[in-house]
């Protein structure tokens, strides 16, 4: 719908309704934009913590399965 606005070959002279509905448009397209992008960064955060931890409990067994291991 934005880009039938940009390139309306028409020669017409936009209204200033016109202009506002192509702005309001452009700014809830870049809102939602902004959302999705904080959203996907949140998520993608959460993993990485996740991860983070999965490793160090890991290499926390593996460190003690070699040091009990090597105590008897």
């Amino acid at each position: 719908m934005l880009t039938i606005d940009i390139y309306d070959n028409s020669h017409e002279p936009a209204t200033r309704g016109d202009v506002q509905n192509l702005a309001l448009r452009v700014e809830l397209r870049s809102t939602t934009f902004d959302e999705s992008l904080k959203e996907y960064i949140n998520k993608l955060g959460w993993r990485i913590f996740a991860a983070t931890i999965g490793s160090a409990a890991v290499m926390f067994v593996i460190c003690g399965i070699f040091i009990n291991s090597s105590m008897k």
